[in-house]
């Protein structure tokens, strides 16, 4: 842990990084994964990897913005507001399950949006470009 607080982002940083119940994305700069397995002590962030982390987020903002109302709230409010999932779901008067569910279809039309921009099918196989 560092000196900040646990949840708070280092200034003029937004953090992402999941909660135990996969309800918020929240990380600081200096936990940015360089690999998969890889930790942030075997590899120290670089310009680069900054640079990646905010063109993502500029993308993820981008096509969260274009989803259906109800999605694109409950998503920029649990994951860039850093609100529980359980209160966004009681301030829109729904239950929690319903709420996970409207969550569910919005990852997953995120993550559409990203293999279709990345140029990936579903399968995993990368699409040709024209």
């Amino acid at each position: 842990m560092t000196d900040r607080q646990a949840g708070s982002p280092a200034p003029g940083v937004s953090e992402f990084e999941e909660s135990s119940d996969g309800s918020r994305l929240v990380a600081s700069p200096t936990e940015v994964a360089v690999g998969i397995g890889d930790s942030v002590e075997a590899h120290p962030v670089t310009p680069e990897d900054l640079l990646v982390k905010a063109q993502l987020e500029a993308t993820v903002r981008a096509i969260v913005a274009g989803l259906p109302k109800r999605e694109r709230a409950l998503i920029e409010r649990t994951y860039f507001e850093g609100q529980k999932l359980e209160q966004v779901a009681a301030s829109m008067g729904v239950t929690r399950a319903w709420a996970r569910r409207v969550h569910d279809r919005a990852i997953e039309r995120i993550e559409g949006e990203l293999r279709k921009r990345d140029g990936i099918h579903p399968g995993g196989s990368r699409c040709k470009r024209s």
